[in-house]
């Protein structure tokens, strides 16, 4: 059945994958992984620990929630939600291209 299905209703990629989209997605992508991944700039700080020239990186005590907020944000929607999101995108537009094609198809019968 599922061989048939393929040959009988042939996804047409390029309607699913212009390189214009790609570029868009890929771009949309970068941009949403630059900002999440910048959120230490503002709440770390630089200090220099006692008797030491190391310069380390430091949360201060009140702005440790905000970090671990940050932090909790970062990982729920860079590893859950932004791909569960595109998952369910690209599988929805494979599925009405389908459904579109065999309707395309079975009223030329």
């Amino acid at each position: 059945m599922e061989r048939l299905l393929a040959v009988a209703l042939p996804l047409k990629v390029s309607r699913l994958s212009t390189p214009f989209r790609m570029r868009c997605l890929v771009a949309v992508l970068s941009v949403v992984c630059v900002v999440l991944g910048l959120f230490p700039l503002w709440t770390l700080n630089v200090e220099a620990l006692e008797g030491d020239d190391k310069l380390v990186c430091l949360y201060r005590l009140e702005r440790e929630t905000e970090y671990k907020a940050w932090l909790m944000v970062v990982r729920r929607v860079g590893t859950l939600a932004l791909p569960t999101v595109l998952l369910i995108i690209c599988s929805s537009l494979i599925v009405y291209l389908v459904a579109r094609a065999r309707h395309a198809r079975t009223q030329v019968m």
